[in-house]
């Protein structure tokens, strides 16, 4: 048990698709354990292991650490064990979660007193100015990503736990045959 954040280092439990699913997507799963993530992801497309490695990169330059709450391939319709941030119906028709392309987390930083600290819901979902000064650095070079990288305190619908790829916005085309495989559909 990791008492700062009051459960073990693991990733949540959640519906997953089978390997033969995700190889007809071009894919592969795999876990990506960086370097800056307390607990390693759950399951996630090889294609968005580069995202991960700027994530982590970022998450080092600010002297952060994440722990990963919830990532692989989400199966749209599935509850989602031990989500607390939506309510049933919440979830975008188009989330990138259910393509394998988003993470939610909590970042540990240092606070001024030099003890570790969690910025996790509330503290995420409070407003880029109000963040912590590690945390906001993390979260400037996520949002300032030249590949895309998307955090979800900029939506509508604040989602601060969440960062993603974009790809939906990017390549919709792409979006849609990955969902189309992944979702059986």
């Amino acid at each position: 048990m990791n008492s700062i954040f009051g459960r073990s280092t693991s990733t949540v439990a959640q519906p997953q698709v089978s390997q033969n699913t995700v190889a007809q997507s071009g894919n592969n799963l795999v876990n990506y354990q960086g370097s800056n993530f307390i607990n390693s992801t759950n399951k996630v497309l090889t294609s968005f292991t580069s995202d991960l490695s700027r994530i982590n990169d970022y998450a080092g330059k600010n002297n952060v650490q994440l722990y990963v709450e919830s990532s692989g391939v989400r199966i749209k319709g599935a509850p989602i064990p031990g989500d607390v941030y939506h309510k049933p119906g919440e979830i975008t028709q188009n989330s990138p979660h259910y393509v394998g392309m988003a993470i939610d987390m909590k970042v540990q930083y240092k606070n001024s007193n030099n003890e570790n600290s969690v910025c996790g819901n509330p503290c995420l979902n409070a407003g880029y100015g109000s963040l912590p000064s590690p945390v906001q650095g993390f979260i400037g070079d996520v949002r300032n990503d030249p590949g895309g990288l998307r955090w979800g305190g900029d939506f509508k619908r604040s989602d601060g736990v969440h960062i993603d790829n974009g790809i939906y916005q990017r390549d919709p085309v792409e979006y849609l045959r990955l969902f189309n495989i992944l979702q059986n559909k």
